[in-house]
């Protein structure tokens, strides 16, 4: 008998091995996906820190006073959890230039870097702000700033600058 077709046990296995073919191939596309989106918010969160790192280390190397707020004494602003004693970390700072009294602090209830003048506008300066500390040299006259930043599928990521104080 010359007969044309397939077997059912043919089609099955036919169909069998096309179906693993196509698990395996939306497999792989799936975890290129989830690497795609992570490695595009780590991107997202580098470019975040950068940008707030460049923003405050410009304003900062202007300063011609940096101190409490309101601004006095040459020290940093410092005052992490508002109770009021100051020592030489802290997650704001406040500095003068040309009269204006800019401050940059952390909010953490957005995961901003917020920035004003003279105490108004709080202007957010850059998102998935996960934490920020300053950290004073008085003798140098050195300022670091510790940055990190986090999205939801990434790990935290961390930045550190030290910013020369020229005109104090």
């Amino acid at each position: 008998m010359d007969e044309k077709g397939f077997t059912l046990v043919e089609t099955m296995v036919a169909l069998t091995i096309f179906m693993i073919l196509v698990a395996v191939i939306s497999l792989s596309y799936a975890d290129s996906y989830k690497a795609f989106i992570k490695n595009s918010q780590n991107v997202e969160v580098q470019e975040n820190l950068r940008i707030a790192t460049n923003r405050m280390k410009r304003e900062i190397r202007q300063a011609t006073h940096i101190g409490e707020w309101p601004v006095k004494d040459h020290n940093i602003y410092v005052d992490s959890n508002n109770d009021g004693i100051a020592d030489n970390d802290c997650d704001e700072i406040a500095f003068e230039i040309d009269n204006n009294v800019i401050r940059f602090y952390y909010d953490s209830s957005q995961n901003e870097l917020q920035r004003s003048v003279n105490g108004s506008g709080n202007n957010p300066i850059s998102s998935n702000i996960s934490g920020l500390e300053f950290n004073y040299d008085h003798n140098g006259k050195i300022l670091t700033i510790n940055i990190k930043g986090k999205k939801s599928y990434t790990r935290e990521i961390y930045l550190d600058t030290r910013v020369h104080l020229r005109a104090i």
